[in-house]
């Protein structure tokens, strides 16, 4: 569980803080800054026909992760790198890791919707280290280290990196909340959207932006005030968790404790949302056949949390 900062101890950062942690933030600037714009390129030749543009977006996925994985092995040989289209799959073994999405919001890309990142999360075990997510139609670079606070720079229009901060919200009435929905149209699909008509029902609005790193970043900058989202996978979260975090956001799994990263699912939210937000997610689950607005499903059978979460 990473806690919202104060004044006597930085959330998200190891004991000891990094002297490197600069330096390592300007290389992964660099190297996402150079996908971004491999991707920008790719983006203004992309065409959906009757077939789908699957295997171009395959192929820009794979080009930008043998790009970003050879980087950072190069730059940090001692670290492992876990990778979403499986071009590295290392074992961690006690090393930190980078986890690398080279294109989060994939349907997004295809249909020329602006919310698609890149996104590189280092962490030390349950510990994190650095996160960068890079939106590049949107010219939004957000970046954290741990102990050193999140900045939002637009570094195709030049200017300093803003620091990053949550808005003030402390009821979840007054709350405007993010969530994302799996591939797989199942029964975890239901059950989120059960979560997301208590969301409709307590909280001031929802959005469903489709890029989970993106959504942990608006809640950095106070454009949001909570996310959940399950079925994620470590390359989803690792960086965007980071920076928000850095923000002052409590960042945990489910149950509120610190199993985020690799138990797929994800709850963040300001220090007085995220208690709140727990206890409705806690309720949805508890009931899962009931629809506070209305069905807009056959009502589902009552499931436990685990199930049907079978690949993204």
């Amino acid at each position: 569980m990473t806690e919202a900062r104060d004044d006597r101890r930085p959330a998200m950062a190891p004991s000891g803080s990094d002297d490197g942690s600069a330096e390592i933030l300007s290389f992964l600037r660099e190297l996402v800054l150079r996908a971004g714009e491999k991707l920008l390129e790719v983006r203004e030749h992309l065409q959906v026909d009757a077939k789908g543009p699957v295997n171009l977006v395959t192929e820009v996925d794979m080009e930008l992760e043998e790009l970003l994985v050879d980087a950072l092995r190069a730059r940090f040989p001692d670290w492992a790198v876990v990778s979403e289209e499986g071009r590295a799959r290392d074992e961690l073994e006690g090393r930190p890791c980078w986890y690398v999405d080279p294109l989060d919001g994939t349907t997004n890309f295809v249909h020329g919707h602006p919310f698609h990142v890149i996104s590189i999360g280092g962490w030390q075990g349950h510990r994190p280290v650095a996160g960068v997510v890079y939106a590049p139609v949107l010219d939004e670079l957000f970046m954290a280290s741990a102990g050193n606070g999140a900045t939002l720079e637009n570094p195709r229009r030049g200017g300093p990196a803003r620091p990053l901060a949550l808005r003030p919200c402390t009821r979840l009435a007054e709350a405007l909340l993010a969530t994302g929905f799996p591939y797989q149209r199942a029964e975890v699909c239901r059950l989120n959207l059960r979560c997301a008509g208590e969301a409709l029902a307590r909280a001031q609005g929802l959005r469903r932006g489709g890029s989970a790193a993106l959504d942990l970043c608006y809640l950095a900058a106070g454009r949001l005030d909570g996310f959940w989202e399950p079925t994620l996978r470590p390359w989803d979260v690792a960086a965007g968790s980071v920076i928000a975090g850095e923000a002052g956001a409590v960042v945990t799994d489910y149950t509120g404790g610190d199993d985020f990263l690799w138990g797929r699912r994800i709850v963040a939210a300001g220090a007085a949302v995220h208690p709140q937000l727990l206890e409705m997610l806690r309720e949805a689950h508890a009931r899962p056949e009931e629809w506070p607005l209305g069905s807009p499903l056959s009502a589902p059978a009552p499931l436990t949390p685990a199930e049907g979460e079978e690949g993204l």
